[in-house]
C-alpha cells in the first residue's frame, strides 16, 4: 500500500552546495568591486554588510541542507512501513509503532531518529554518533523554520551549526548511512 506520493523534482546536496558557492561568489563580486548601490558606505559599512549577508546566505543553505536530510530520513521511513517483505528490526520497529491513522510526513521525526539509534545504530559507533548529533541540528533548524522569533543562543549556533559543519553532516551520512537508508523509484508516481 503506498501512503505517499513521492516528489520528482528533489533536491540534491550537490545542487545546494553549488546554489551556495555561486551565491558566495556573487556577494563576493558585489561587495569587493565598485557598486553604485554602495557606494556611499565606508569600508567598515561594506565589510559588516559583507559578513551580515554571508551569515544569512549560510543559514539559508543550511536550513535547506537539514530539509534534504530530513528527506532523506522521512523517505526511508515511509518505503519501511510500505514494503512488508523487509524484515530487518529497522523496518519492523518502524511498521509496530507507526499509526495508519497518522499520516507519514507527521510522524515525529525524533522518533524515525530513534528507531535508527535503538534498531539500527548500535551496531555502528560513527552511525549512533551521527543519529544522537542530529536532534541538536534539527532545534536549530526548527528556529530558523519558525522565523527566529526567540533568543536560541543564537551565536553559539550560528558558530557551531554553520554551512560548513552541516556539510560535513551530509557528507558523513552519505558515506555511513549509503546502503541503509531506503530510497524511492516512485518519485513523482501517482498514488
Amino acid at each position: 500500500m503506498k501512503i505517499l506520493k513521492f516528489n520528482s523534482d528533489k533536491i540534491s546536496s550537490e545542487k545546494i552546495i553549488h546554489y551556495y558557492n555561486s551565491a558566495l561568489s556573487a556577494l563576493d563580486v558585489k561587495f569587493r568591486q565598485p557598486n553604485d548601490d554602495l557606494r556611499y558606505l565606508t569600508d567598515a559599512e561594506r565589510g559588516a554588510l559583507f559578513d551580515s549577508a554571508r551569515i544569512e546566505l549560510s543559514i539559508e543553505a543550511g536550513f535547506m541542507l537539514l530539509a534534504y536530510v530530513e528527506s532523506l530520513f522521512r523517505t526511508d521511513f515511509v518505503l519501511r512501513v510500505e514494503n512488508r517483505k523487509w524484515k530487518d528490526p529497522l523496518t519492523l520497529y518502524f511498521r509496530d509503532t507507526y499509526n495508519v491513522a497518522t499520516k507519514p510526513y507527521k510522524y515525529g521525526l525524533e522518533d524515525i531518529f530513534y528507531g535508527w539509534r535503538y534498531k539500527s545504530g548500535r551496531c555502528d559507533k560513527q552511525m549512533d554518533n551521527i543519529i544522537s548529533n542530529l536532534p541538536q541540528y534539527f532545534k536549530y533548524r526548527n528556529w530558523i523554520a519558525h522565523g527566529r522569533y526567540w533568543i536560541f543562543d543564537e551565536e553559539n549556533y550560528i558558530r557551531r551549526y554553520n554551512f560548513d559543519s552541516i556539510c560535513l553532516l551530509v557528507g558523513q551520512i552519505h558515506k555511513h548511512f549509503k546502503d541503509k537508508l531506503k530510497h524511492s523509484n516512485r518519485m513523482g508516481e501517482r498514488e
